[in-house]
């Protein structure tokens, strides 16, 4: 299951106690609208990669050291790794993602 099955699913289960009418009902329809509004307004998920290997470790002591040095101050500075809250080809009416 992706993080944004699990994340419709507890809103679903969210939306059936609460109901945004205050009735309680099945919460899929009411979690679909909400995941598709967080969507548009430029929500997205922090996801945890890795930092790739350094392909400069054995060859060339100087870009090795300006590769680790870039990928951490990027780190450091706050980039992060997204995904969509709502995956493209599943989002209606959503051209291609660019970049």
């Amino acid at each position: 299951m992706t993080i944004q099955e699990e994340i419709k699913l507890w809103l679903s289960g969210f939306l059936a106690v609460t109901g945004s009418d205050g009735i309680s009902r099945g919460g899929f329809e009411d979690a679909d609208k909400l995941l598709e509004y967080l969507t548009e307004q430029g929500v997205v998920i922090q996801v945890k990669r890795e930092i790739g290997k350094n392909p400069y470790r054995d060859t060339d002591f100087h870009l090795s050291v300006a590769f680790d040095e870039g990928k951490y101050s990027l780190f450091n500075a706050g980039y992060v790794a997204t995904e969509p809250l709502i995956p493209l080809e599943s989002s209606p009416g959503k051209g291609t993602q660019t970049q």
